[in-house]
C-alpha cells in the first residue's frame, strides 16, 4: 500500500491536479505548496497529490527493467520497478482521485533525478495520462542509455492530445558523470526533431549555473509558471 500526501487548493478550486514524486522528502512539497500562491496568481492553484517512496526504494520505483548485466554491478539488483508505478499511477491513483474529486481540467506530474527518468518514462508509456510532464535532471545514463533507445523508439506521430513537456539539466555532466550530459542531449535532439504541432516542448540547460540540488526549484518554477 503507498501513502500519499494531499494538499487540496487553497481556493477549494479542483479543477487542476498536479502530482508530485518523491513526496517523502518534506521540502520538495513545501516548495510546490508555497510557490503556488506567489507565482501561480490564482491562475493553476491545483490539488497537489504527493506520492511517497522509500529512498532505499528509488532506483525500483523509478527505472524500468535493466537490460544490462554491468547495470546491476554498477547499482545493484533493487531495480525495474517502473511499470509497477506506472500501474498504480494509471490503475489505481488517478480513477480514486477522480472518483473522489471529480474531473479534473489538466493533469501534471513532476519528477526530479530518477523521478524526473521516471516521469519521461511514463511520457512514452502513456502520454495519454496527464497533459503536462515535468522532468527535472532526470537520469538517462542509465543501463547504458536505456532511455536513448526507448526514445529512438518511440513513435512521436501517434500523439494526438496536445501535451507539455519540459526538461531541464544541471552540472552532472561535470559533478556526477558525463553520461548524464550525453544522455540528456541525445535525447533532447530526438525530442526537437519529432517536430510534432501536439507537443509543446520546453528544454533548458543550467549547467553553467545550477547543481543537481537547485535546480528543483529553478525548474519548478519554470515549467509551471
Amino acid at each position: 500500500m503507498r501513502e500519499n500526501v494531499i494538499i487540496k487548493p487553497e481556493h477549494n478550486n479542483l479543477n487542476d491536479l498536479l502530482i508530485i514524486l518523491d513526496a517523502q522528502d518534506e521540502a520538495k512539497m513545501n516548495l510546490v505548496r508555497g510557490n503556488i500562491p506567489f507565482l501561480a496568481f490564482n491562475v493553476f492553484d491545483p490539488l497537489i497529490v504527493g506520492i511517497k517512496t522509500n529512498p532505499a526504494m528509488r532506483g525500483y520505483d523509478f527505472l524500468p527493467e535493466c537490460k544490462e548485466n554491468d547495470t546491476i554491478l554498477k547499482r545493484g539488483d533493487n531495480l525495474g520497478g517502473a511499470d509497477m508505478l506506472f500501474n498504480y499511477i494509471k490503475t489505481d491513483l488517478l480513477p480514486s482521485l477522480e472518483s473522489e474529486f471529480g474531473y479534473f481540467r489538466t493533469k501534471a506530474i513532476i519528477g526530479w533525478s530518477l523521478g524526473g527518468s521516471f516521469v519521461s518514462y511514463l511520457f512514452i508509456k502513456d502520454n495519454d495520462l496527464f497533459d503536462a510532464y515535468i522532468a527535472i535532471s532526470p537520469n538517462f545514463e542509465y543501463d547504458k542509455f536505456q532511455f536513448v533507445e526507448l526514445y529512438n523508439k518511440f513513435n512521436f506521430s501517434a500523439i494526438l492530445n496536445n501535451k507539455f513537456l519540459y526538461m531541464c539539466i544541471a552540472d552532472e555532466g561535470r559533478t556526477i558523470s558525463k553520461d548524464w550530459e550525453i544522455g540528456f542531449d541525445v535525447i533532447s535532439k530526438i525530442i526537437k526533431d519529432s517536430k510534432i504541432d501536439k507537443l509543446h516542448i520546453v528544454i533548458e540547460n543550467f549547467s553553467k549555473t545550477e547543481n543537481h540540488i537547485s535546480i528543483y526549484p529553478l525548474g519548478l518554477r519554470n515549467a509551471l509558471f
